[in-house]
């Protein structure tokens, strides 16, 4: 999970990632239904999270948790409701088009696991999924769709619409006690290049300086996401980093920085990560430490005359 972070920007403000949603504490009780949309309409007393987004940005992960699934377990798809009961929705993917996530089959009858999905673009790099404040997320199951995706929780309120709500405006049946089991971390996008200004805003080159979090924008395809299981590592792109920024990224990914070397060049810039142990796009261990070597420039010798 990434945790709350800041960074000053360029205009010399300070910006915080933002943790939505469930915090996930509660164990599933019952699935959402076949072929809903449901959506926390009020959160639980006490709640650590708030319900809707409080800044406008761009959502890095999100994070489900459920209890069993069947041979089928269908699909599940996440919505970013606007306004107040009726709610009207869009597709939370970059683009706007309908992009749906196979439930895991692998879970054991019973468990209890959280599954994570991070946003990346055609090339495999992180990117975010734009949300306002005041906005929040929904979550659209398929049946046949067994997954148990809703946790009770005294106190909270849930909505739930019968059907895929992908657009205009609906009204929510709301039923009281419960808390849906979904989250989402969103962080300012202040550059707009809907990768994050924190720890998703990766530059693909050193010709970009990636301590500025002004990556230029990316055209990306729909199938911008990749499920990962929880106690798994989603490798990064480190090429071009700096080592702060590089070990923060790994951190968050669920990786740990490892052993750090020095490679002398005579080109480019000092302190920026040339090579990593683990290539990016991997999945590996949850912990796993990843190598890197970092440039260094070369001293410039001078002759005696």
């Amino acid at each position: 999970m990434l945790a709350a972070a800041g960074m000053a920007l360029a205009g010399g403000g300070v910006a915080h990632a933002v943790t939505i949603g469930s915090d996930l504490t509660a164990s599933p009780s019952f699935g959402v239904g076949t072929d809903d949309t449901a959506v926390q309409t009020v959160a639980p007393t006490g709640a650590p999270n708030p319900v809707t987004s409080p800044i406008d940005g761009v959502i890095v992960q999100i994070r489900s948790r459920y209890g069993t699934t069947d041979t089928d377990p269908g699909t599940l798809a996440f919505r970013i409701l606007s306004g107040t009961n009726p709610f009207t929705a869009r597709p939370a993917t970059v683009d706007g088009g309908e992009l749906r996530f196979p439930l895991l089959r692998s879970l054991p009858a019973g468990s209890d696991d959280f599954i994570d999905y991070r946003p990346i673009d055609a090339n495999g790099r992180p990117i975010g999924i734009p949300i306002a404040a005041g906005e929040r997320v929904a979550i659209a199951q398929t049946e046949p769709g067994s997954a148990r995706i809703v946790a009770a929780a005294t106190g909270g309120r849930l909505g739930y619409v019968a059907g895929q709500h992908l657009s205009g405006s609906l009204t929510y049946t709301e039923l009281s006690g419960y808390e849906m089991s979904v989250q989402a971390v969103v962080e300012p996008d202040a550059d707009g290049d809907h990768r994050g200004d924190l720890t998703q805003d990766q530059c693909p080159t050193l010709a970009n300086d990636p301590t500025t979090g002004l990556c230029p924008p990316q055209l990306v395809t729909r199938e911008v996401t990749r499920e990962v299981e929880v106690q798994k590592c989603h490798v990064p792109l480190l090429r071009g980093l700096s080592r702060g920024l590089a070990s923060r990224l790994l951190t968050a990914s669920g990786c740990r920085l490892g052993a750090v070397t020095r490679r002398v060049v005579r080109r480019g810039p000092s302190g920026r990560v040339l090579t990593q142990s683990a290539r990016s796009g991997t999945v590996v261990a949850f912990g796993t430490k990843v190598d890197v070597a970092i440039s260094k420039r070369a001293v410039a010798r001078h002759r005696r005359h």
